[in-house]
């Protein structure tokens, strides 16, 4: 097996990974040799998160025709598995976006982007598969409150007598991520509560996320995985550890609500920012990284 892959000079080490994706069936393999492409659209963001990873990066013009250059050249090289649009909030740039969607429809097995929610209505490109959408608290004030902007619910359902409400075919795509925080989502109960507003908006898939110590307020709120202990209601499938001991470890579980709902989800905690386990390739300012 090819375990190292040169793109545009630089060389990748390649993993041969066994991770399921939620979208995926069980026995189903992947093309291997892979890789993973984040795409960072902007580092611009209509939030102030105080655990932002992007505080301090300066904003660089998005340049569609050189992503497309790079994605072509990579797509000739490499199997291209999962291709993830991030930022900043990368919905602030919906026409780079949805050009992009465009030409990478088709060549890849799933299509990530990820969003606060502020705009999640405009995710609505036929080539995305998945919206991860950031949801701290189940609380909307206090959601409200962590991301220091008005974002409510936007996927909840609309009043009986609404006109209106979100595109069948965008809500179906959702799943929930949710920061481990401490004095926001920090113990088991309120675990628990996020997972049934997962059930109660139909989300069938969410993770519960370790803050990265991206600085000194996310080291000193960092809530460890292991303070979450869920009871006979929840079924756990597979537990995973990396290769390099204390890198990043994950858990998957299947949840049932009080409504009746599955939800299945998982755990995930990445220790050391600069790490990437995983053949994932970094497209940031235009270039590779």
């Amino acid at each position: 097996m090819i375990n190292t892959v040169t793109l545009r000079g630089k060389n990748f080490k390649l993993f041969e990974r066994s991770c399921p994706l939620s979208c995926e069936k069980v026995g189903q393999t992947k093309e291997l040799p892979f890789i993973d492409l984040t795409v960072h659209m902007t580092n611009s963001c209509n939030a102030a998160c105080l655990f932002c990873c992007n505080e301090g990066h300066n904003e660089f013009i998005f340049d569609v025709e050189a992503f497309k250059d790079f994605f072509d050249d990579t797509y000739k090289t490499i199997n291209i598995n999962k291709v993830t649009f991030t930022g900043g909030e990368p919905t602030l740039k919906i026409r780079e976006l949805n050009e992009c969607l465009d030409h990478i429809e088709g060549k890849c097995r799933l299509i990530t982007v990820n969003t606060n929610g502020t705009r999640i209505d405009a995710l609505g490109h036929r080539a995305i598969h998945r919206i991860a959408w950031s949801r701290h608290h189940y609380d909307d004030n206090v959601n409200n409150e962590i991301f220091g902007v008005t974002i409510g619910n936007p996927i909840a359902e609309p009043e009986e007598d609404a006109f209106c409400g979100m595109n069948p075919s965008i809500k179906g795509k959702v799943a929930l991520v949710c920061n481990l925080i401490k004095g926001y989502i920090d113990n088991t109960d309120s675990a628990y509560k996020m997972l049934e507003f997962a059930a109660a908006n139909g989300i069938e898939d969410m993770s519960f996320v370790g803050l990265m110590p991206c600085n000194a307020w996310s080291t000193e709120h960092q809530v460890p995985l292991d303070v979450l202990k869920f009871g006979k209601d929840v079924l756990c499938t597979r537990q995973l550890h990396y290769e390099v001991e204390g890198v990043c470890k994950c858990s998957n579980y299947v949840y049932t609500a009080s409504n009746g709902k599955i939800v299945h989800f998982y755990m995930r905690h990445n220790m050391i920012p600069e790490y990437d386990k995983g053949s994932r390739v970094f497209w940031k300012n235009n270039q590779i990284e």
